[in-house]
Parts: structure tokens; sequence; C-alpha cells
């Protein structure tokens, strides 16, 4: 970091850095109310199947109601998990970078006007009115401009802890959504 207006940081990203920003945002994602809500709508139609099939077992077939419903739960439990991470994928996919672009050297730079992240694949701008939220763990600050991507910033690049917060609460402080 320097002393000047901007602060600066100098880092490597691995794949381990892009590896915990994933997972960060899918745990929350998971939790949301819009994927609660799939998975639900899933559950019933699934219920709703499995009854309406063992019905069907018990009145035609004469099969006993507990063997009707032990027969089509198995099958539409397998459906329904298949069903399930089909619907899931567009939800969680996320692109790595198969050339490795993404994990040269950066340097990240934050000033009253945006973030700059600067390295050998070019250069991205980011003002604040385009910064949803900072996410913050033990390990990384995350600044998000969307869902699901934004800039990745490990703690391990900053001279010191000190300046790794500072860094946080600027930009955590020029953000729309804190």
């Amino acid at each position: 970091m320097n002393d000047g207006s901007d602060l600066v940081v100098k880092v490597r990203l691995t794949a381990e850095d892009y590896y915990v920003f994933r997972t960060s945002l899918l745990r929350e994602m998971r939790a949301s109310w819009r994927y609660r809500i799939l998975r639900w709508l899933l559950f019933f139609l699934f219920a709703g199947a499995i009854a309406a099939t063992a019905q069907f077992f018990v009145t035609v077939s004469r099969v006993p109601a507990w063997l009707a419903v032990l027969a089509c739960a198995y099958p539409a439990a397998l459906v329904y998990d298949a069903i399930a991470k089909l619907v899931a994928w567009p939800l969680e996919r996320t692109q790595f970078d198969p050339r490795g672009m993404s994990l040269t050297d950066r340097t990240i730079r934050a000033n009253l006007e945006g973030i700059y992240v600067t390295g050998g694949w070019g250069e991205a701008h980011y003002l604040w009115t385009a910064v949803l939220r900072v996410k913050e763990t033990a390990s990384h600050i995350f600044v998000l401009t969307d869902v699901m991507t934004g800039v990745v910033v490990p703690k391990s690049g900053f001279a010191s802890r000190a300046d790794a917060e500072r860094f946080g609460d600027f930009v955590r402080a020029r953000c729309m959504g804190g």
C-alpha cells in the first residue's frame, strides 16, 4: 500500500482464491429465499406425482398402499435429485479461465473514483456505483459487482493486517450496499 490517495495492493491470485470466492457465494446463494422456493416447489411437484402414481397402483393393481408409495418414492427421489441439480446448474454456474490468464499477477488500486484492476490480461475499472457490496472473510476481501462476479483481493497481498483492514474499510465506505 502507498500513502497517496490510492490504496494499492499487488497480488498473485491462485486457484484456491477463486475456489474460496465461488464457494462463499454459492453457500450464500443456496441460503437465499429464491433457491429455497425452487427446491420446495420441486419437492411438492414430486410429492404430488408420488401420491398420484401410488393411488394408481393401489386402485388398478391392488397393491398395498405402503408398497405402492415405496415403489414410487425411490425412483421419484432419484429423478428429483437429478432435476434439482439440472435446474440449479445455471444458477450456480461460474466460468473459470482455462488458459490461466486470471491467475496472473495483478495490481488492485482503489481510489475515490472506483477500483482499478490491472494484470497481464488487461485492465478493468469499476466505478463505485457498480459495486453492489463488499464481502470479507478471514483471508479475502470480495468486491462484488454482480451476484456471482467481483474482484478477489487476497489479504495475503497486503504488507500488514492493518493495511488489509484499511483497504476493506475504504472499499466498504464507498460501495452502495455496504
